[in-house]
């Protein structure tokens, strides 16, 4: 089903998403926002590198992989847009400048995710 989109590295990393704190279906939904995604990095800053694929795990009842991506950045400090601002539940702790990576969309799964029952 993946076959294609599957990277053929070991450098693939997790990046988690709790649906209580981001509404990362709408967010997914947005053209701006995968197109140039930032993402919080809070383990392995030394290891994550441009290039590196990732998975977006939303956690929860309805938890599973909710997209694939492509990393466009090595990491550092950056400031989320306003597009990706709008979907957050809850700022606190998560507003300026953090150590974040960008990375764009390269399988959207947000409508029918590889839900962890599944998996």
């Amino acid at each position: 089903m993946l076959d294609n989109v599957l990277p053929s590295t070991s450098n693939v990393w997790i990046f988690q998403c709790n649906p209580k704190l981001y509404k990362i279906k709408e967010a997914l939904s947005d053209s701006e926002v995968i197109r140039c995604f930032h993402w919080k990095v809070k383990q392995h800053k030394d290891k994550i590198a441009k290039g590196h694929f990732g998975i977006i795990w939303c956690s929860g009842l309805s938890g599973g992989i909710y997209a694939i991506t492509e990393l466009i950045s090595d990491p550092g400090f950056f400031v989320e847009s306003d597009s990706e601002k709008k979907y957050w539940i809850d700022l606190t702790g998560e507003q300026g400048s953090q150590y974040r990576v960008k990375m764009k969309i390269i399988r959207n799964l947000a409508e029918t995710p590889l839900i962890k029952d599944v998996i």
